[in-house]
């Protein structure tokens, strides 16, 4: 019952809009990796990957050297805050997984 991503299948969540740094928010999923990701995208709102962009706005998360990477962005990089796993992501495993 999982959906797998291949690196060019997304997923859009339309009907989500709205949600800003204001507001609580609360993501949970379950993430499933069969090895080490240097970087992956898990998701992001918007156009493109937030952290690669000046003056963008928005949520991502992140698998990056094996870690995996949570932002909350209002304006890249003068005003965000990224918190990340102090140890790599588990591989072959799925993981539970809920940023709030």
């Amino acid at each position: 019952g999982a959906v797998q991503f291949d690196g060019d299948t997304v997923l859009l969540l339309n009907g989500v809009k709205g949600i800003t740094r204001h507001q609580p928010l609360t993501v949970s999923l379950r993430l499933f990796t069969p090895d080490k990701k240097q970087r992956a995208a898990i998701f992001h709102t918007g156009p493109g990957l937030f952290s690669q962009m000046a003056d963008a706005a928005g949520f991502e998360m992140l698998m990056e050297n094996g870690r995996l990477r949570w932002s909350c962005i209002h304006l890249w990089p003068g005003c965000a805050v990224s918190i990340e796993t102090k140890d790599d992501f588990p591989v072959a495993k799925w993981v539970h997984v809920t940023v709030t």
